[in-house]
């Protein structure tokens, strides 16, 4: 991070440093058999991974005993990518909003340079319109950009914005707390960071600008025309422009324009993003520029 945004930093609490220490330390301890491909991916989401977001303050377990649709933390969470149904590990949310995914891999598993893992969870992150999400085995704890197009070609550094070590989780817990803690969520700093990151990256989400140019050739110089948008943060989009930008979001997630106007005029609604009147829940439902 940079030097303003360690400013932004909250301290760990005393308490989740000493649950998250001795992790570590058992981590640590029995490290040659956790990352042994027998010890699998079940049994570190329930020794390691649980404990480490309950220690940040998630109810994991949903040991308060909330009703579904109130759960801090789904399982097996279903989102359709490219037609099918999908089920990341984990689902955070707040107040039945998703927050962020989390995809769970066994500690034999080269999270760092694996491709595979990587462009999995960014797929399904691209796919529910969430801007970050964490990738991890425990030993390795890596957090990535989900709003740059994901590319079954792409190396597993591409789009990935934080790497952390298990050995170095003690030195860095600040850091991650600040951003992924439950309490940190809830008082905007995941939001904060997201804005950050987005500024700095000038990330147009949920379509880039080489595919509007892909769709949208006769345009003459569109691609170009949005990358200054994103550039200045101010200007918006002509009508033109927004209108390329919503077709291309329907052609990506499998809803014609036929189907969208029959569905608006039956029902007032959106077959993929629901109400009208719940559209400003998702500022990023078409873009964020």
């Amino acid at each position: 991070m940079s030097a303003e945004e360690d400013r932004q930093q909250v301290a760990a609490p005393p308490e989740t440093r000493r649950e998250i220490e001795g992790l570590v330390q058992r981590f640590a301890r029995n490290l040659d058999v956790y990352t042994r491909p027998q010890y699998k991916e079940t049994q570190v989401r329930v020794e390691f991974i649980d404990p480490f977001f309950e220690a940040l303050g998630w109810d994991v377990r949903n040991v308060k005993g909330y009703a579904e649709q109130y759960k801090d933390v789904i399982h097996e969470d279903a989102i359709k990518v490219s037609g099918a149904t999908k089920a990341p590990d984990y689902c955070f949310r707040v107040g039945g909003v998703r927050k962020f995914f989390l995809e769970a891999k066994r500690p034999s598993t080269p999270v760092k340079g694996d491709v595979g893992p990587a462009y999995q969870l960014r797929r399904y992150a691209w796919s529910a319109k969430l801007p970050l999400s964490i990738l991890t085995d425990f030993e390795e704890f890596a957090v990535y950009d989900c709003r740059l197009v994901p590319k079954a070609a792409d190396k597993a550094s591409v789009a990935r914005i934080l790497y952390v070590t298990f050995d170095e989780y003690l030195d860095r817990l600040d850091e991650v707390y600040s951003v992924f803690a439950r309490d940190a969520v809830l008082k905007g700093s995941f939001d904060r960071y997201v804005q950050e990151t987005k500024r700095k990256r000038g990330n147009f989400h949920g379509v880039s600008a080489h595919r509007l140019h892909d769709t949208a050739p006769a345009a003459g110089g569109l691609s170009r025309r949005v990358e200054q948008l994103l550039g200045s943060g101010s200007a918006s989009l002509t009508t033109h422009e927004s209108s390329v930008v919503t077709a291309t979001r329907q052609r990506e997630d499998g809803v014609t324009m036929k189907e969208t106007q029959v569905f608006q005029a039956r029902s007032g609604d959106s077959p993929r993003y629901g109400h009208r009147g719940d559209y400003h829940e998702r500022e990023d439902a078409y873009l964020v520029g």
